[in-house]
């Protein structure tokens, strides 16, 4: 996620909507690469993220789950 400390503005890493302070921004996590970005609530963002191999924390817990 992108990240102004001058303005504390951050950003989606989809869709690049500007988010105040206060609004959250998900984590996900491709798992294969250990990489991260920030996700909007946004219609669309996690789909974009789970297309392109991000997952949030939650979902990886459950696939583990899953496979044991």
């Amino acid at each position: 996620m992108a990240y102004d400390p001058k303005t504390r503005v951050q950003s989606c890493d989809v869709c690049h909507r500007h988010m105040n302070p206060t609004d959250s921004l998900t984590t996900m996590k491709n798992p294969d690469t250990r990489d991260a970005m920030g996700i909007c609530p946004a219609h669309g963002c996690w789909e974009t993220a789970h297309e392109r191999g991000y997952f949030s924390r939650t979902e990886l817990e459950r696939q583990a789950g899953e496979q044991a």
